[in-house]
Protein backbone atom coordinates (compact mmCIF):
# COMPACT_ATOMS: atom_id res chain seq x y z
CA UNK A 1 0.00 0.00 0.00
CA UNK A 2 1.24 3.27 -0.36
CA UNK A 3 2.47 6.10 1.50
CA UNK A 4 -0.38 8.12 -0.18
CA UNK A 5 -3.64 5.56 0.38
CA UNK A 6 -1.89 5.18 4.07
CA UNK A 7 -2.52 8.30 5.00
CA UNK A 8 -5.84 8.31 3.63
CA UNK A 9 -7.13 5.67 5.78
CA UNK A 10 -5.29 7.17 9.36
CA UNK A 11 -7.24 10.31 8.23
CA UNK A 12 -10.27 8.57 8.01
CA UNK A 13 -9.89 6.44 10.76
CA UNK A 14 -8.81 9.42 13.02
CA UNK A 15 -11.89 11.77 12.54
CA UNK A 16 -14.64 8.52 12.88
CA UNK A 17 -12.44 8.07 16.57
CA UNK A 18 -12.50 11.78 17.25
CA UNK A 19 -16.57 11.93 16.78
CA UNK A 20 -17.07 8.70 18.66
CA UNK A 21 -15.50 10.60 21.53
CA UNK A 22 -17.57 13.14 20.94
CA UNK A 23 -20.22 11.05 22.61
CA UNK A 24 -18.46 9.40 25.18
CA UNK A 25 -20.28 9.55 29.14
CA UNK A 26 -19.52 12.53 31.01
CA UNK A 27 -16.04 13.02 32.67
CA UNK A 28 -16.16 12.22 36.94
CA UNK A 29 -13.32 13.47 38.97
CA UNK A 30 -12.88 11.96 42.40
CA UNK A 31 -10.12 12.20 45.06
CA UNK A 32 -7.98 10.01 47.69
CA UNK A 33 -8.50 10.59 51.25
CA UNK A 34 -4.81 12.17 52.45
CA UNK A 35 -5.07 10.07 55.46
CA UNK A 36 -6.92 6.84 56.44
CA UNK A 37 -10.23 8.13 57.49
CA UNK A 38 -9.89 11.26 56.58
CA UNK A 39 -10.22 13.39 53.55
CA UNK A 40 -10.32 17.01 52.14
CA UNK A 41 -13.48 18.80 52.40
CA UNK A 42 -13.85 18.79 48.75
CA UNK A 43 -12.96 15.20 48.55
CA UNK A 44 -16.41 14.14 46.77
CA UNK A 45 -17.18 12.46 43.50
CA UNK A 46 -18.30 15.56 41.21
CA UNK A 47 -19.87 15.20 37.22
CA UNK A 48 -19.13 17.73 34.91
CA UNK A 49 -21.91 19.14 33.35
CA UNK A 50 -22.04 18.31 29.56
CA UNK A 51 -21.56 20.59 26.84
CA UNK A 52 -24.62 21.85 25.20
CA UNK A 53 -25.57 19.80 22.19
CA UNK A 54 -25.65 22.77 19.74
CA UNK A 55 -21.91 23.29 20.65
CA UNK A 56 -21.27 19.15 20.31
CA UNK A 57 -22.76 19.06 16.79
CA UNK A 58 -20.79 22.18 15.70
CA UNK A 59 -17.32 20.89 16.80
CA UNK A 60 -18.29 17.37 15.30
CA UNK A 61 -18.89 19.53 11.71
CA UNK A 62 -15.68 21.31 12.13
CA UNK A 63 -14.11 18.26 12.55
CA UNK A 64 -15.57 16.52 9.68
CA UNK A 65 -14.84 19.67 7.17
CA UNK A 66 -11.38 19.30 8.23
CA UNK A 67 -11.24 15.81 7.36
CA UNK A 68 -12.89 16.24 4.54
CA UNK A 69 -10.62 18.74 3.36
CA UNK A 70 -7.45 17.05 4.83
CA UNK A 71 -8.90 13.63 2.15
CA UNK A 72 -9.35 15.52 -0.50
CA UNK A 73 -5.95 16.92 -0.71
CA UNK A 74 -4.84 13.60 -0.04
CA UNK A 75 -6.43 12.62 -3.08
CA UNK A 76 -5.57 14.95 -5.12
CA UNK A 77 -1.76 14.68 -4.21
CA UNK A 78 -2.22 11.05 -5.09
CA UNK A 79 -4.00 11.71 -8.53
CA UNK A 80 -1.20 14.12 -9.17
CA UNK A 81 1.78 11.34 -7.79
CA UNK A 82 -0.66 8.86 -9.99
CA UNK A 83 -0.12 10.80 -13.62
CA UNK A 84 3.30 11.73 -13.57
CA UNK A 85 4.18 8.35 -12.78
CA UNK A 86 2.00 7.46 -16.74
CA UNK A 87 3.52 10.17 -18.29
CA UNK A 88 6.50 11.01 -20.35
CA UNK A 89 8.48 14.29 -19.15
CA UNK A 90 9.48 15.21 -22.42
CA UNK A 91 6.46 15.50 -24.75
CA UNK A 92 3.70 15.22 -21.79
CA UNK A 93 2.32 11.97 -24.11
CA UNK A 94 1.76 8.99 -22.04
CA UNK A 95 4.28 6.32 -21.57
CA UNK A 96 3.98 3.08 -21.59
CA UNK A 97 2.21 2.22 -18.30
CA UNK A 98 -0.25 4.96 -19.13
CA UNK A 99 -0.98 3.33 -22.38
CA UNK A 100 -1.48 0.00 -20.51
CA UNK A 101 -3.89 1.95 -18.66
CA UNK A 102 -5.27 3.47 -21.09
CA UNK A 103 -5.93 0.54 -23.19
CA UNK A 104 -7.60 -1.56 -20.56
CA UNK A 105 -10.12 1.01 -19.68
CA UNK A 106 -10.98 0.76 -23.79
CA UNK A 107 -10.75 -2.80 -23.96
CA UNK A 108 -13.41 -3.14 -21.16
CA UNK A 109 -15.71 -0.12 -23.23
CA UNK A 110 -15.47 -1.83 -26.30
CA UNK A 111 -16.02 -5.30 -25.18
CA UNK A 112 -19.26 -4.15 -23.45
CA UNK A 113 -20.46 -2.01 -27.22
CA UNK A 114 -19.12 -4.22 -29.42
CA UNK A 115 -17.02 -1.31 -30.93
CA UNK A 116 -13.77 -0.91 -32.17
CA UNK A 117 -10.68 -0.50 -31.23
CA UNK A 118 -7.07 0.26 -33.25
CA UNK A 119 -3.81 0.91 -32.37
CA UNK A 120 -0.63 2.56 -34.31
CA UNK A 121 3.01 1.93 -33.68
CA UNK A 122 4.74 5.23 -35.67
CA UNK A 123 8.53 6.03 -36.05
CA UNK A 124 9.91 9.34 -37.08
CA UNK A 125 11.51 9.22 -40.24
CA UNK A 126 15.48 9.92 -40.26
CA UNK A 127 15.33 11.35 -36.70
CA UNK A 128 19.11 9.85 -36.18
CA UNK A 129 19.58 12.90 -38.91
CA UNK A 130 17.80 15.58 -37.24
CA UNK A 131 19.54 14.87 -34.31
CA UNK A 132 23.30 14.46 -36.17
CA UNK A 133 23.04 17.75 -37.82
CA UNK A 134 20.76 20.20 -35.55
CA UNK A 135 21.65 18.77 -32.05
CA UNK A 136 19.84 17.14 -29.36
CA UNK A 137 18.13 19.88 -28.57
CA UNK A 138 16.26 20.35 -31.87
CA UNK A 139 14.95 16.39 -31.41
CA UNK A 140 13.29 17.00 -28.25
CA UNK A 141 11.98 20.07 -30.26
CA UNK A 142 11.02 17.41 -32.72
CA UNK A 143 9.42 14.98 -30.50
CA UNK A 144 7.06 17.49 -28.23
CA UNK A 145 6.17 19.21 -31.66
CA UNK A 146 5.03 15.71 -33.28
CA UNK A 147 3.24 15.30 -30.45
CA UNK A 148 1.46 18.36 -30.12
CA UNK A 149 0.65 17.98 -33.74
CA UNK A 150 -1.31 15.02 -33.17
CA UNK A 151 -3.12 15.59 -30.52
CA UNK A 152 -4.54 18.65 -32.28
CA UNK A 153 -5.39 16.42 -35.13
CA UNK A 154 -6.73 13.75 -32.96
CA UNK A 155 -10.16 13.20 -31.19
CA UNK A 156 -9.98 13.68 -27.09
CA UNK A 157 -10.35 10.38 -27.00
CA UNK A 158 -7.87 9.25 -28.65
CA UNK A 159 -4.37 8.43 -26.87
CA UNK A 160 -0.63 9.35 -27.79
CA UNK A 161 2.24 7.38 -26.15
CA UNK A 162 5.71 7.20 -26.59
CA UNK A 163 7.68 3.91 -26.05
CA UNK A 164 10.64 4.96 -26.33
CA UNK A 165 12.82 7.53 -28.55
CA UNK A 166 11.29 8.56 -31.76
CA UNK A 167 8.65 5.57 -31.26
CA UNK A 168 5.31 6.43 -30.87
CA UNK A 169 2.18 4.67 -30.23
CA UNK A 170 -1.77 5.95 -31.17
CA UNK A 171 -4.79 4.18 -29.44
CA UNK A 172 -7.74 4.88 -31.43
CA UNK A 173 -11.02 4.31 -29.69
CA UNK A 174 -13.86 2.94 -32.01
CA UNK A 175 -11.82 3.05 -34.28
CA UNK A 176 -11.45 0.09 -37.60
CA UNK A 177 -9.21 -0.64 -39.96
CA UNK A 178 -9.85 1.49 -42.42
CA UNK A 179 -11.10 4.64 -40.36
CA UNK A 180 -7.44 4.66 -38.41
CA UNK A 181 -6.08 4.07 -42.23
CA UNK A 182 -7.83 7.05 -43.03
CA UNK A 183 -6.64 8.94 -39.57
CA UNK A 184 -2.99 8.20 -40.02
CA UNK A 185 -2.88 10.01 -43.37
CA UNK A 186 -4.55 12.84 -42.38
CA UNK A 187 -1.90 13.10 -39.67
CA UNK A 188 0.73 12.86 -42.23
CA UNK A 189 -1.04 15.67 -43.96
CA UNK A 190 -0.70 17.91 -41.34
CA UNK A 191 2.80 17.47 -40.72
CA UNK A 192 3.09 18.19 -44.13
CA UNK A 193 1.26 21.68 -43.43
CA UNK A 194 3.18 22.18 -40.25
CA UNK A 195 6.96 22.01 -40.17
CA UNK A 196 9.22 22.45 -37.18
CA UNK A 197 9.31 25.67 -35.96
CA UNK A 198 12.24 28.29 -36.75
CA UNK A 199 14.06 25.23 -38.78
CA UNK A 200 10.94 25.22 -41.04
CA UNK A 201 11.93 21.05 -40.73
CA UNK A 202 8.68 18.95 -41.96
CA UNK A 203 8.43 15.69 -40.34
CA UNK A 204 7.13 12.16 -41.74
CA UNK A 205 6.72 9.20 -40.33
CA UNK A 206 5.86 5.36 -40.99
CA UNK A 207 3.49 3.99 -39.04
CA UNK A 208 1.69 0.26 -38.62
CA UNK A 209 -1.96 0.09 -38.23
CA UNK A 210 -3.46 -3.09 -36.33
CA UNK A 211 -6.89 -3.61 -35.04
CA UNK A 212 -7.29 -5.76 -31.91
CA UNK A 213 -8.92 -8.69 -32.27
CA UNK A 214 -10.68 -10.82 -30.60
CA UNK A 215 -8.58 -12.04 -26.80
CA UNK A 216 -5.67 -10.08 -28.35
CA UNK A 217 -3.56 -8.63 -25.65
CA UNK A 218 -1.91 -5.18 -25.65
CA UNK A 219 1.38 -6.67 -25.96
CA UNK A 220 0.09 -9.30 -29.11
CA UNK A 221 -1.44 -5.97 -30.62
CA UNK A 222 1.77 -3.66 -30.55
CA UNK A 223 3.50 -6.50 -32.17
CA UNK A 224 1.82 -6.86 -35.21
CA UNK A 225 1.05 -3.02 -35.79
CA UNK A 226 5.09 -2.83 -34.62
CA UNK A 227 5.73 -5.25 -37.89
CA UNK A 228 3.47 -3.41 -40.15
CA UNK A 229 5.71 -0.17 -38.97
CA UNK A 230 8.38 -1.66 -39.79
CA UNK A 231 7.19 -2.66 -42.94
CA UNK A 232 5.89 0.59 -43.94
CA UNK A 233 10.27 1.89 -43.04
CA UNK A 234 11.26 -0.58 -45.37
CA UNK A 235 8.95 0.38 -48.20
CA UNK A 236 10.49 3.88 -48.59
CA UNK A 237 9.00 5.50 -45.26
CA UNK A 238 6.43 8.10 -45.02
CA UNK A 239 3.92 5.64 -45.05
CA UNK A 240 0.89 3.71 -43.60
CA UNK A 241 0.86 -0.01 -43.46
CA UNK A 242 -2.08 -1.77 -42.17
CA UNK A 243 -1.15 -5.38 -40.30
Amino acid sequence: MSHDRQSLQLTRRLASSRLHRRHAAPLRLSTTPVAAGCAVPWATTHTLSPLPQSMVREAGMFELLAAEMRIAELERQLAETQAVACTDPLTGAANRRGLQNAFERELARVVRSGEALSLVVLDIDNFKRVNDTHGHSRGDQALVHLVRVLRTALRPVDLVARLGGEEFALLLSGAGRDEALATMARLQRELEVQPLPELGLKLTFSAGVAMRQSDESLEQLLGRADMAAYAAKHAGKNRVVGA
